[in-house]
């Protein structure tokens, strides 16, 4: 750990403290004021983290516990500095409890500080959309406010292949600029604020460029090389993609809309003013196509993307689950994990030869606690699920709780995809999901998927705009009559469909589970033609999917018989 708090012919405070220090804003602040000569406290909740540790190796950096839910852990962290930054809160939650919680922790970190003799001057970062100034009581405080531009950092959009080769990303935006800012500008504009002490009091605007949508597209084509498009979405569908994902979509619906209103946009341009900005900054501002080419260094790969997320496909070694993992294999936009319990099977042993795949062990999910799913799914940031084992039911509803628990804390999962059916007991996920496993209520972005269309699947993790929507999946419709008929040309064999009511069926094939959840599907779809067909559109699956096999070729490469 660095020696503390000495600092000499610096204006401003000699040692500040940092709150957040292993966040982006924090971290650019820390680094900023260390290599201005200023003595830095970096607070964090978890001094072991390798994020904590590689600060403690800079000089003048002292590494301190704090916790903004704890005033007195923030007393003790805050003691011998003169100087304080305090980043926006976290705001991962929603509603009513994310403004208490926020006002709360802004409540501990001002009593703390005003229990800090000789403090200078305390700098907080917020947005008009993060209101410091209502909940942060600095009554007495020596406060600069710094509001921020959209951090560069989400210019990390999930980006979708259009049907005119191009990529795009979605952006809930109108025609208007947007003030952008690079969190190593954002750290030296904030030490700029420390050594300005005429500066305590005003709000100061903090950004790096200020550019449109489209403009932004154009500096993410030069940067990466290949044209890219703004796919700009109406701010009511924005919000439902985004309902249940992290926070920061939300902050971009946000901070888009808003700069959507000519009034407002004047404002908040003029308050992030860049000829200020840049001189606060030490008279240099991050280039954007520079910024964005650094940012995504290594995106491009022989002219294509290289694998965008990383997806872990639960059951690889069953039929939906191998389709998934070879689909996206294929495509060759993301990097797959193949969770199979037997890594020493010849399924197991092809999958590991597919380019961009990995075959993982995981232990029966049945077992256990959640820690099991934490396990199997570690490193990934989306997920496949197939509802249903349907050879005990029972052992399919405490696995979805315990993985459902599991993708929760894990904490990084940005699109579920989970396959079901309407109306089968074992099959129905929507029932025992949505009403059992997310009791807790998860904020987990899904997507629930009706097979049989495999390729669909692929398609979805491409598109954050299928976040909580049901997807139907098929790849023809047709009557059993017409079934028979398909069978027959792709056999050279003559198949007749032999008409057999719903409880003799059941009856005959009670001891096969697979059998008598087919005439459960078989049942309600009959009794819900048109809303099943209409779930199932056979353009949409093409749209997504590419191709559809046509039942001919189907039986041609399984023959029914």
């Amino acid at each position: 750990m660095g020696a503390a708090c000495r600092c000499e012919h610096v204006p401003g405070p000699h040692c500040i403290a940092v709150v957040g220090a292993t966040g982006h804003q924090g971290g650019a602040v820390v680094h900023a004021l260390v290599a201005k000569g200023v003595s830095v406290v970096a607070i964090t909740r978890n001094p072991n983290s390798k994020k904590a540790q590689e600060l403690a190796t800079l000089r003048r950096v002292e590494l301190r516990k704090g916790d903004l839910n704890n005033q007195k852990s923030l007393e003790a962290a805050f003691s011998g500095c003169d100087g304080a930054f305090v980043p926006g809160t976290d705001n991962r939650t929603t509603g009513r409890w994310k403004y208490e919680n926020m006002k709360k922790q802004y409540e501990n970190c001002a009593a703390a500080l005003k229990c800090i003799d000789g403090m200078k001057h305390v700098v907080i970062s917020a947005t008009e959309f993060l209101p410091a100034q209502e909940v942060f009581n600095g009554k007495g405080l020596p406060t600069t406010y710094v509001h921020t531009g959209l951090n560069v950092v989400n210019t990390n959009f999930v980006l979708k292949l259009g049907d005119d080769g191009h990529y795009g990303f979605p952006l809930p935006a109108g025609n208007g600029p947007i003030a952008w800012t690079v969190m190593k500008d954002l750290g030296n504009m904030v030490a700029g604020v420390f050594q300005r002490p005429s500066m305590i009091g005003p709000t100061v605007g903090c950004a790096s460029f200020h550019c449109t949508a489209d403009q932004l597209a154009n500096h993410m084509s030069t940067a990466i090389g290949m044209k890219i498009k703004c796919l700009k979405l109406p701010a009511f569908i924005w919000e439902k993609v985004c309902a249940d994902i992290p926070a920061n979509f939300a902050d971009i619906a946000n901070f888009c809309q808003f700069f959507g209103n000519q009034e407002a946009q004047k404002s908040i341009l003029a308050t992030r003013d860049l000829n200020i900005c840049k001189e606060l900054a030490g008279g240099k501002l991050a280039d954007p196509v520079e910024e964005l080419r650094d940012m995504h260094r290594g995106v491009t790969q022989a002219g294509n993307f290289k694998f965008r997320r990383c997806i872990g496909v639960l059951g690889a070694s069953g039929k939906q689950g191998c389709a998934v993992v070879r689909a996206l294999s294929q495509q060759g936009k993301h990097s797959v994990i193949a969770l199979v319990r037997d890594d020493r099977s010849s399924l197991a042993k092809e999958l590991a030869t597919l380019p961009r795949v990995e075959v993982r062990k995981i232990k029966d999910m049945t077992h256990g606690g959640h820690e099991g799913a934490m396990e199997a799914f570690k490193g990934c940031d989306s997920a496949f699920l197939n509802a249903a084992d349907p050879k005990d039911a029972g052992k399919v509803v405490v696995m979805h709780q315990k993985i459902a628990g599991g993708l929760t804390q894990l904490g990084t999962m940005k699109h579920v995809v989970m396959s079901t059916m309407e109306e089968v007991p074992m099959w129905d996920a929507k029932a025992n999901a949505q009403q059992r496993f997310f009791a807790n209520k998860p904020a987990l972005p899904t997507t629930f998927v009706y097979p049989r269309f495999w390729q669909v699947v692929a398609g979805i993790f491409d598109d954050p705009s299928m976040i909580g929507k049901d997807i139907g999946h098929a790849s023809f419709h047709c009557s059993a009559k017409e079934l028979a008929e398909h069978m027959s040309t792709a056999t050279g064999k003559e198949v007749v469909y032999q008409p057999l009511d719903y409880p003799t069926f059941v009856e005959q094939t009670k001891a096969n589970p697979l059998l008598t959840n087919f005439a459960h599907s078989c049942k309600f779809i009959a009794e819900a033609k048109d809303d099943v067909l209409a779930l199932r559109d056979l353009n949409r699956c093409e749209m997504l999917g590419g191709r559809r096999t046509d039942p001919v070729t189907a039986f041609k490469k399984s023959p029914p018989m």
